[in-house]
This record gives structure tokens, sequence and C-alpha cells, in this order.
């Protein structure tokens, strides 16, 4: 999959058909997505049933997220929540947007205004950062990963994040992903260096 293209905004998300791939059958529509807000991991989605109750369909239960519906592996992959479970487990739009990100020294970094989800696995939530709809018009957004949470309150009003939040941001979508390769290449390279030579290949006094 590619990584710009495996993107989503969680507004794309919601309302979305969720299908059973074992039988083909609508088994019910995105509500919200559940995100732990301390590792930034999509653990799963809440989801409206067809006779409107409030179902979950956990991360392992989905087959994949399509262009025009998420592909459960089973029709009996939405299940009843455990008793106070969406309290315990925090949604994207319900919980998250709105959010402000303080940072551990105390710095107001702004506030979650919409948030992104990269389907690519292992799926993870990226937060667009802003403080009005100005600031967008004016280009004054940056998009943090959600990984960067250390703590969510209780009321949902403020993420807690590193003091050096802000230098794994990037002012687009597009910067963000192209860092995050980056990254990715360097600790790909680190492992490689690190790892213990092979030396089954050689032979004694050779």
């Amino acid at each position: 999959m590619d990584a710009k293209a495996s993107i989503y905004s969680i507004d794309t998300l919601i309302g979305m058909t969720i299908l059973s791939r074992q039988t083909g059958n609508k088994i019910g529509k995105v509500l919200d997505l559940i995100v732990d807000s301390s590792t930034g991991r999509l653990d799963g989605l809440v989801v409206t049933g067809l006779a409107e109750e409030e179902l979950v369909l956990n991360y392992a239960s989905i087959s994949s997220f399509g262009q025009d519906a998420v592909m459960a592996y089973e029709d009996d992959s939405v299940v009843p929540p455990t008793e106070g479970e969406l309290a315990r487990r925090p949604c994207a739009k319900r919980d998250l947007i709105g959010a402000s990100l303080i940072t551990e020294g105390g710095r107001f970094l702004g506030k979650v205004a919409n948030i992104f989800v990269n389907l690519a696995p292992p799926p993870f939530a990226i937060y667009e950062l802003r403080d009005s709809l100005l600031d967008k018009l004016l280009g004054k957004v940056s998009y943090v990963p959600a990984s960067l949470g250390r703590a969510l309150s209780g009321d949902g009003e403020r993420i807690i994040v590193p003091d050096d939040a802000m230098e794994y941001s990037a002012p687009t979508l597009e910067a963000f992903t192209q860092m995050r390769e980056e990254a990715a290449v360097v600790e790909d390279e680190t492992r490689v260096r690190r790892e213990p030579m092979d030396d089954s290949s050689f032979v004694a006094g050779a």
C-alpha cells in the first residue's frame, strides 16, 4: 500500500459501511475510531449496528480498509462492548478532537483540529494541530504523531506530550509522510549495522 494513499481523515472513515468478507452481508457502519492515546495505535472501530445499537469492531477482526467499505472477517466480527469498555478506550472524534496538546514542561502547542489515520499496518493516528480555521488558511498547521501522547486528562481536554514533540512534527501530511519514511530507512540501516555478523560461512583456518 502506498504510504500517502493509506492516510485517511477520520471524517472519511466515519459513516463508511462495514461488510463481512465471509458472506458479503452489511453488518454496520463506522461511528468512531478507537485510538490508544499513548501509543497512537488504531485499536478498532465503534460501530452502529443494523438495529442502531453501538458495537465494537476490534482491529484484529478487520480484514481490510477499502475505498468504499471496511471489510470485517465474519458477520459476528462486530460485538457488543464489554461493560465500560468504550468509556475506558479513547475515541477519536468523541474524546480527542478539540483536546489541547500541552508539553510536560507546561507549554501549549495547539488543539487537535482533525485526526488522520495511516492504515498501512501497523495503523497509527496523526493529529492535525492548529488553533483556528484562520490558522489553516494561513498555513499555520502542524501534523504530529499521536504516539507522542504521555497522558490524556480524564475530561479529554488535554493531552500531555514530551517537550520536544514539535521536533517530530511537519507542516503538511506529505512532509510528515516523507519524514517518517526517511526515519524508517535510517532505523533499518542502524538495525542492520547492529546485527551480529553471521560467520557460519567462514571455514576455520581458511
